[in-house]
C-alpha cells in the first residue's frame, strides 16, 4: 500500500526548525552558562523556544494552506507581521538574562505583558481572517445557487420547446424574463435569506419533475398549470429580491 509522503516544503522546514531549537540551546549554554540555575535563564530561553515553533508552526501552515491563504494574504501577512515580532522581542529580552534577576518580577511581568498582546493581536487577526474567508465561501455558494437556478429554468426552456403548441409564445416570453431576473440578481445572500433560493431551486425543479411526468404521458400536459408554476416562481424571485435589499 502507498504511504502518504510529506511535501519537500515541510520537511526543509522542520529541518529549519530543528537547526534552529538546537543552536538556540548552544547559544543559551555558551552565553549564560554561569546562569543555568537563574529563574531568568530559563524564563529567556523557553520565551525564545516558544516564538521559533510558533513561527515555524506558521511557516509550516503556509507551505500546506497556500489556496487558503491566496484569499486573504494582508491578513495572513499581518499575522506573521506579529508572530515575527514576538520572536525579535523575545530574542531581545534574552540579551538581559544576564543582569535580570535583579528586577526578576519586572522581566517577568515584561514576558507576560508582550505574549499577552502578541495573543490577543494574533487572534483578532486570525478572527479577521477566518470571518472575511467563511464570507467569501457563503458568497460563493449563493453564486453557484443562483447559477443552478437559472441552470435548471433554461433546462426547462428547452423541455417545452421540444413541444408544439399553442402556449410557446407565452412561455417563452415568461421563461426569457425570468432567466434574465436570475441572472441579474444580486448573488449576494446573508444567512437569513439562504432559504429563498432554496426554495427557487425547489421550486424550478418541481416544474422540471411536472414537465417530465406530462412528456412520459403519465400527467396530461398541462401549460396552464406550468405558467401558474412560472408565476408563482416569479412571485418568490421577487420577494427574495425585495427581502436582500431590505436586508442591506
Amino acid at each position: 500500500m502507498a504511504t502518504k509522503r510529506l511535501p519537500l516544503g515541510k520537511i526543509v522546514l522542520f529541518g529549519l526548525y530543528v537547526v534552529t531549537v538546537l543552536s538556540t540551546l548552544f547559544a543559551f549554554l555558551a552565553l549564560y552558562t554561569s546562569f543555568v540555575i537563574t529563574v531568568s535563564f530559563w524564563i529567556s530561553l523557553i520565551s525564545v523556544l516558544l516564538a521559533e515553533t510558533i513561527l515555524w508552526r506558521y511557516a509550516d501552515y503556509w507551505v500546506g494552506n497556500v489556496d487558503t491563504i491566496k484569499k486573504m494574504i494582508p491578513g495572513y501577512l499581518g499575522l506573521g507581521t506579529v508572530i515575527v515580532a514576538y520572536f525579535v522581542a523575545v530574542l531581545v529580552y534574552s540579551f538581559f538574562t544576564g543582569f535580570a534577576d535583579l528586577a526578576l518580577r519586572w522581566f517577568i511581568l515584561l514576558h507576560i505583558l508582550t505574549f499577552a498582546m502578541a495573543v490577543i493581536i494574533g487572534g483578532l487577526l486570525f478572527l479577521f481572517v477566518r470571518s472575511a474567508i467563511d464570507r467569501e465561501e457563503d458568497t460563493n455558494t449563493s453564486v453557484v445557487n443562483l447559477h443552478a437556478i437559472e441552470m435548471a429554468l433554461k433546462e426547462l426552456q428547452e423541455k417545452v420547446r421540444s413541444v408544439d403548441s399553442p402556449y410557446n409564445q407565452e412561455i417563452e416570453s415568461v421563461m426569457a424574463k425570468l432567466i434574465d431576473k436570475v441572472h441579474y440578481s444580486d448573488p449576494i445572500t446573508p444567512h437569513s435569506l439562504t432559504y429563498m433560493d432554496q426554495s427557487l431551486y425547489h421550486q424550478i425543479h418541481s416544474l422540471i419533475d411536472q414537465v417530465t411526468l406530462m412528456f412520459s404521458g403519465d400527467r396530461e400536459l398541462s401549460f396552464e398549470a406550468i405558467l401558474q408554476g412560472l408565476n408563482e416562481f416569479s412571485s418568490t424571485l421577487a420577494r427574495r429580491n425585495n427581502q436582500l435589499l431590505v436586508s442591506k
